[in-house]
């Protein structure tokens, strides 16, 4: 089974690393990636979506700096358009309290 991690900032992608270490020895047997922040070059963001077409869960690393980033409703739309039939997409919050995403597509 495939887990994609999706991180936007040097905070998420700390937190993605942890979450990943902990699925790894938690879940045997599942293959978790982290997907880089870098976005700018088509072939990255096509690239992405190969993986999450066979990713049975999405996961979205929420920090307080990722609610500004530009991309992370982008992000979060691929993820659920993307994900594999039947898979599951997550975002996973960190030091992040509901009234902070309330005028955002995650507070859904």
């Amino acid at each position: 089974m495939l887990i994609c991690i999706s991180c936007c900032s040097r905070m998420s992608r700390a937190f993605a690393e942890l979450l990943a270490a902990w699925l790894g020895a938690f879940v045997p047997g599942v293959a978790v990636e982290i997907v880089a922040e870098d976005f700018d070059s088509g072939p990255g963001v096509a690239a992405w979506v190969r993986r999450l077409q066979v990713a049975r869960v999405s996961v979205m690393c929420v920090t307080s700096d990722v609610i500004a980033h530009p991309w992370s409703y982008f992000l979060l739309g691929l993820m659920h358009r993307h994900t594999g039939a039947g898979g599951m997409v997550a975002p996973v919050f960190l030091d992040v309290a509901p009234e902070d995403v309330a005028p955002t597509p995650l507070h859904m």
